[in-house]
């Protein structure tokens, strides 16, 4: 979504706001009382309407964040709201491609590698993601893949990736990518086929980011169950027993 007009940019600065405020856990009543201004004034400014710069330097300090003063905005990609607002601009180290491990399904003490690819979708104005898990030749790239939604929180500082289909549903949960070493790590949320029914199912996940990838040459090598012999084993095991014991929360019975 471009946006660059001077209502746009209060908009977006409003929103921002809104969102410390939530972060805080804060009423609007209790920011007005504790920045001396009034209730309409707040509403105001939470509303993208104008306001004088002095009022929106004691708000932000107020919710310790930058003060926005100027229209640096210019044309830039936002998601909507119910993806979390994100900018594009500020997230493109997630555009791209990761290899995906994860514990089997259906296989006790195996992982299973495929590869995820991030990127921003000009229609509809926010990141989409393909898993792709199964070779197949008459699919993008010669294999298939699990196709959806990408959801960043500013709230919780976790992503969200989503699939739905004819009401059934896969979700991904992962921490932020540290820049370090390119790593998310998280649980995936799906649902397996046993010998007579499907199943709920849950394993631990990590994406470690690729950085250069030519999926049409390498997905045939690449979608498989992971052997000791394989380079990335060692890696993928540790970084699982690594979210299994202090990423993932499983709530059991004592």
């Amino acid at each position: 979504m471009s946006r660059g007009s001077d209502l746009e940019f209060r908009i977006e600065r409003a929103k921002s706001l809104q969102r410390a405020l939530r972060n805080k856990g804060w009423t609007r009543v209790y920011l007005a009382e504790k920045t001396g201004y009034d209730e309409k004034t707040i509403r105001n400014l939470l509303s993208g309407e104008p306001i004088r710069d002095q009022t929106l330097v004691d708000v932000s300090n107020a919710l310790d964040v930058e003060p926005q003063l100027e229209n640096t905005l210019g044309d830039v990609d936002v998601a909507d709201d119910v993806f979390g607002g994100y900018l594009r601009h500020t997230h493109r180290n997630y555009e791209g491609f990761f290899s995906a491990y994860r514990r089997s399904f259906t296989r006790p003490g195996s992982i299973y590698k495929s590869i995820y690819r991030i990127q921003w979708d000009d229609t509809s104005d926010h990141f989409r993601f393909a898993d792709y898990y199964q070779i197949d030749s008459e699919r993008e790239y010669g294999a298939r893949a699990h196709e959806g939604t990408v959801y960043m929180s500013s709230y919780t500082g976790l992503i969200h990736l989503l699939t739905v289909y004819e009401g059934s549903v896969r979700l991904a949960t992962l921490t932020k990518m540290r820049e370090a070493d390119g790593t998310m790590r998280g649980a995936i949320q799906t649902q397996s086929e046993s010998l007579m029914f499907f199943q709920p199912t849950v394993a631990p996940i990590v994406l470690v980011k690729l950085k250069q990838y030519e999926p049409k040459s390498c997905l045939k090598e690449d979608l498989r169950f992971l052997s000791e012999a394989d380079d990335d084993f060692k890696l993928a095991s540790e970084q699982l027993n690594l979210t299994e014991a202090q990423i993932v929360n499983i709530a059991f019975a004592k």
